[in-house]
C-alpha cells in the first residue's frame, strides 16, 4: 500500500461549497473535501488518455480502480497548524462552563457533576503529547467573504433586470491543507503522481478568481492519519472516532445515523465480531451530506450521515479483534463513497481524560523589528514561516506593479474584437493552470495561429503596447524570464536577515506576466464598453 500526501496551499480564495447559506450566498466547508482532489485527478486522467471528462468509460477497470471502487480513496484536505495535520474535534470533548483552558473527554472519564459543561466549539484541533495534561490546538480555517454581481450571459456584463447581487464565502488565501491519497496498488500512486502538477484548480468559481492552489506532494509509507492506541490497556472496549462523515444504511438500506448501525458496519470489517454501544459513552451527531456531479451536471442526492467527530464507546461481547484487523478497518474506512474520503475512523484515540487548551501554536513575543534577523529563527518551521511571509510581501509589491501597469497598458489596446479580447483571456487562464513549459508552448501556437490569420493578425498589429507591435509585445511578454516588468529594478527585494529571502522564481514571473496581460485585456474591455 501506497500513500502519497498532498499539502495544498491557497493561492486564491477557494470556495468548497456546503450546504448552508442563504439562496443568495454560497457558504464554504472548513476543509477540502477529497471529492474536489479526486475530481481535479480525473479531469487530468482524461486529459492524460486524450478523452472527454463526462465520456470516459467507467466500466473501464483502470479508471473503476483508480476513482470509483474505493481501492484508492481521496482523504478530506484539513488545515495545516505547526507543519501537522489537523482533525475533526471529537465530539465527546467538553469543557467546565466560564473555564477556557481546561477540557475533559467524557468518553474516557465523565466530568465532575457538580459542574456544568459545555460541548467545544472549534471544529479542528491538534493533539501535543509532551507534557501533562496533554495540549491541545484549536485549529479554526479562516474565511473570507466577497460580494458579486450576477452578469448577463448575453452581455457580458451586469444589468437592470439581471444584476443580483449574491455573497461567496470563501476559504481565505494563504492557508495551507492536506490531503492523502491512499493506494491500495503501489503502482496507481506512481500513476496518480505524474498527474499532479505544482498547481491545481479546485472547488466552485474557478473562472472567477478562486480555487488556485499550490501542490507539494509526497510518497509515504509509514504515514498515519492519526496517532492511536491499538493495544488499548482495557481489551473489552474499543473507541472509534470518525474522522470524516460517514454514510451508512441499515438492514433494511435506508440511510441511518444510529450507533447500533455503525456497530453493524464496524463488525463486518472486523469478521462478524459482536460490538454493544455503551450509551453513556456515545457521542453522535448527524449531518446531510449531498455534492455535484459534473458527468451528469447535477447535483447529488443529499443523503444523512454521521457527523465528523462522532465518538462511540463499544463493547465486546465476543473474541477480541486482532492489531492487523484494526488497522485494516483504519486503512479501509467504513460506509459508503469511501473513494471520496467518506467513512475514516481511528481506533482507540481516546485514552487520556484531560488536556490544555491553547489557542494557537505559535507564540509572538513582544520584540522590536530590529531585534528579528535571521540568525535568530532557529527551528525549521521558524524558517519555513519566515520565508512564507517575506513571499507574500513580495507578492503584495508584485500585485501594485501589476495593477499599475495594467492600466496604463491597457488604454493602448484598441483594435482587437470584444470576441478577440475575451478568447484570448480564455487561454491566458488555461495557460496560468499549466506547467510554464507548457503554457508557453500552447500560447506560442496560438499566436501563431493569430498570424496566420491576415484579418486576426491585422487587430493585434495596428496598436503599439510598450513600444512594440501588440503581437510582439504578447510573445515577448510570455517568454519573458527575466522579470522585465517585475524585476528587482521595479519592486524592492524583501528578506529577513541575509539568509531569509524572497525569490522572484521563474514560475512567479510566468504568473505574474500572464496576469499582466489578462488584467490588460480587462482593462481594454472595460474602455470598449464604455465607448
Amino acid at each position: 500500500m501506497k500513500i502519497l500526501t498532498c499539502r495544498l496551499e491557497l493561492l486564491e480564495p477557494l470556495l468548497a461549497t456546503s450546504l448552508a447559506g442563504d439562496p443568495n450566498s454560497e457558504t464554504t466547508c472548513d476543509y477540502l473535501p477529497g471529492s474536489m482532489l479526486r475530481g481535479a485527478l480525473i479531469a487530468r486522467y482524461a486529459a492524460h488518455i486524450n478523452a472527454n471528462p463526462a465520456s470516459i468509460n467507467t466500466t473501464d477497470p483502470e479508471f473503476a480502480r483508480l476513482f470509483l471502487d474505493g481501492s484508492t480513496r481521496y482523504l478530506n484536505g484539513y488545515k495545516v497548524e505547526g507543519n501537522v495535520r489537523s482533525q475533526p474535534t471529537p465530539l465527546s470533548w467538553q469543557r467546565p462552563k466560564g473555564e477556557d483552558q481546561i477540557i475533559n473527554d467524557f468518553a474516557v472519564e465523565a466530568g465532575d457533576e457538580e459542574k456544568q459543561w459545555q460541548v467545544v466549539n472549534f471544529p479542528f484541533c491538534v493533539i501535543r503529547g509532551d507534557g501533562e495534561p496533554t495540549s491541545v490546538i484549536s485549529v479554526r480555517p479562516n474565511h473570507t467573504i466577497a460580494v458579486h454581481t450576477n452578469r448577463d450571459r448575453r452581455y457580458g456584463r451586469p444589468r437592470s433586470d439581471s444584476g443580483a447581487v449574491f455573497r461567496y464565502e470563501s476559504l481565505e488565501a494563504g492557508q495551507t491543507f492536506e490531503s492523502a491519497i491512499i493506494c491500495d496498488h503501489d503502482d496507481d500512486a506512481r500513476l496518480l503522481r505524474e498527474f499532479v502538477g505544482e498547481t491545481m484548480q479546485l472547488g466552485g468559481s474557478r473562472s472567477g478568481g478562486y480555487g488556485r492552489v499550490r501542490v507539494v506532494i509526497d510518497d509515504k509509507t509509514g504515514w498515519q492519519e492519526c496517532h492511536t492506541e491499538m493495544e488499548s490497556a482495557d481489551n473489552r472496549h474499543i473507541t472509534v472516532t470518525m474522522l470524516s462523515d460517514a454514510i451508512l444504511r441499515n438492514s433494511h438500506g435506508q440511510y441511518s445515523t444510529a450507533a447500533g448501525v455503525l456497530a453493524e458496519a464496524i463488525s463486518t470489517r472486523l469478521g462478524g465480531i459482536v460490538l454493544r454501544p455503551v450509551p453513556e459513552k456515545t457521542f453522535i451527531r448527524g449531518t446531510i451530506v449531498g455534492g455535484f456531479n459534473r458527468k451528469w451536471g447535477l447535483p447529488m442526492t443529499q443523503t444523512p450521515a454521521i457527523q465528523m467527530g462522532s465518538v462511540v464507546v463499544f463493547e465486546l461481547t465476543g473474541r477480541t479483534p486482532s492489531i492487523d484487523d484494526l488497522c485494516l478497518l483504519e486503512q479501509r474506512g467504513i460506509g459508503e463513497r469511501r473513494a471520496e474520503g467518506f467513512g475514516r475512523v481511528a481506533i482507540n484515540r481516546h485514552v487520556k481524560s484531560e488536556f490544555n487548551l491553547v489557542k494557537s501554536e505559535i507564540k509572538l513575543p513582544h520584540i522590536s523589528p530590529g531585534d528579528v534577523t535571521a540568525a535568530s529563527i532557529t527551528s525549521e518551521y521558524g524558517r519555513e514561516l519566515a520565508t512564507m511571509m517575506v513571499t507574500r510581501m513580495l507578492r503584495e509589491q508584485l500585485d501594485e506593479r501589476l495593477a499599475a501597469r495594467a492600466n496604463s497598458l491597457g488604454d493602448k489596446i484598441k483594435s482587437p474584437s470584444k470576441s478577440q479580447i475575451s478568447r484570448l483571456r480564455l487561454i491566458i487562464r488555461e495557460a496560468l493552470r499549466k506547467d510554464p513549459a507548457v503554457g508557453r508552448q500552447d500560447l506560442k501556437a496560438y499566436f501563431e495561429s493569430l498570424s496566420s490569420r491576415l484579418s486576426t493578425r491585422q487587430q493585434f498589429s495596428r496598436d503599439r503596447v510598450n513600444g512594440k507591435r501588440m503581437i510582439d509585445w504578447l510573445c515577448d511578454t510570455i517568454n519573458d524570464d527575466k522579470g522585465a516588468e517585475f524585476g528587482e529594478d521595479k519592486v524592492r527585494p524583501q528578506q529577513i536577515g541575509d539568509s531569509i529571502k524572497a525569490q522572484l522564481t521563474s514560475p512567479i514571473i510566468y504568473e505574474y506576466n500572464l496576469r499582466l496581460i489578462d488584467a490588460a485585456l480587462m482593462r481594454a474591455a472595460k474602455h470598449r464598453r464604455k465607448e
